[in-house]
């Protein structure tokens, strides 16, 4: 079974009804989900850091499929010691090539605000999930190699690189 955590609540305004759609396809006993997040009116500190740690412990693989903007839950992972894979798309790109896998993307929507939302291949990214689960070996290389990435930022030294980008 997979776990299944949005980066939003369950029944969003200005997004999907989560549950109705689990409903419609009849997903509701493949899923694993915290009730804290389907439940919650705010996606805001949801869960405390020590929890997140856990939930990312928890994990053979992480897997992201959103067009998450700078990518903090990929790093977030990868903090872990967690093999990534992620949409070839937006800074996932640069986070995870190296040190992950990447799947590809089949085409693009609108979403709220005119975002184009990157929707994958999924064939391709069936293609690796396959090849992490069949390679322990490469899962822990992506690990090892993701952690060491992990370990070289930091906010300081992110805010001191936009603090030079942004004065050039």
């Amino acid at each position: 079974r997979a776990m299944f955590w949005p980066h939003m609540c369950f029944r969003d305004s200005m997004g999907w009804n989560l549950n109705e759609i689990f409903e419609i396809y009849k997903m509701n006993n493949e899923l694993i989900y915290l009730s804290d997040i389907a439940q919650a009116q705010s996606n805001l500190n949801l869960i405390p850091e020590g929890k997140l740690v856990e939930i990312y412990n928890l994990a053979d693989v992480v897997v992201m499929m959103g067009g998450e903007g700078f990518g903090l839950p990929t790093l977030e992972a990868m903090a872990c010691g967690k093999p990534m894979l992620a949409l070839n798309h937006s800074a996932n790109i640069e986070l995870v090539r190296g040190r992950g896998e990447l799947a590809d993307v089949k085409c693009y929507v609108s979403g709220a605000h005119s975002t184009e939302r990157p929707i994958p291949d999924v064939d391709h990214l069936a293609e690796k999930l396959n090849l992490l689960y069949t390679n322990p070996i490469l899962r822990s290389d992506h690990g090892k190699k993701g952690l060491e990435f992990a370990q070289t930022l930091s906010w300081n030294s992110v805010c001191n690189d936009w603090d030079k980008l942004i004065n050039k």
